[in-house]
């Protein structure tokens, strides 16, 4: 299931669409127990999805690609609830001077939390350091499998970047929903458009722009307060 958007400049259209794949980077991380079950693949239709814009962070005077494939999922509470949370690890990193990004991997079956991470490429002297492979990297440590069980979502306060998006698919995460979009370094609906590749042989349900100017707000401050 993939959300996808596309941003003009006078104006925004958005839709979804559904790719599959996985996202990773590094970061600190918190593990919880949990149990999955295997989620089914749902049918492909449009739906409408805000993104927000990180116009201090990304060059946005490019229009966003479309996406090729479409796709469905619907945002619940539950999505707000998760992203909210991964806005806390993304606000915790900006207080130790980190670009704000958090995430959260969950699973949806027993709405429990399974393992957690926030950016920290500077502390860790690791450039690949993103929140997303911070919190895959506690989940497979937990697991002793390289690859998740079926049926986990990975939320994440931005748009995942190349890197990451390659580790959620080969870590088989079964859905990406992401914050703020980023034009200049996003590699799901910007970019490169990962999943959408031939060469990705994963492709995860993805959903966009949850509590996406919230995410984006976060960013904008911390590249506002260091100019």
């Amino acid at each position: 299931m993939v959300r996808v958007a596309r941003e003009f400049w006078l104006f925004e259209e958005f839709w979804v669409v559904w790719p599959m794949g996985i996202s990773s980077i590094m970061a600190t991380a918190t593990l919880t127990g949990g149990t999955t079950t295997r989620l089914d693949q749902i049918g492909p239709k449009v739906e409408a999805c805000p993104l927000a814009r990180l116009d201090d962070l990304a060059d946005l005077g490019d229009r966003l690609p479309a996406m090729s494939t479409s796709a469905t999922s619907s945002i619940d509470d539950r999505d707000i609830h998760w992203m909210a949370m991964a806005l806390e690890h993304a606000r915790a990193a900006a207080l130790a001077g980190e670009v704000p990004v958090g995430a959260v991997l969950v699973d949806p079956a027993t709405d429990s939390l399974i393992a957690s991470g926030a950016n920290s490429p500077v502390a860790g002297h690791d450039p690949t350091a993103h929140a997303e492979i911070a919190a895959l990297r506690a989940a497979t440590a937990s697991s002793g499998n390289y690859r998740l069980p079926q049926g986990l979502t990975l939320y994440v306060t931005l748009e995942p970047c190349t890197m990451c998006a390659g580790a959620i698919a080969l870590a088989r995460v079964s859905r990406l929903v992401f914050g703020a979009t980023d034009p200049k370094g996003g590699a799901v609906v910007s970019g490169v458009r990962f999943f959408d590749q031939p060469t990705c042989h994963w492709r995860p349900a993805v959903t966009g722009g949850v509590l996406g100017e919230a995410c984006g707000a976060e960013l904008r401050a911390f590249f506002r307060a260091r100019r």
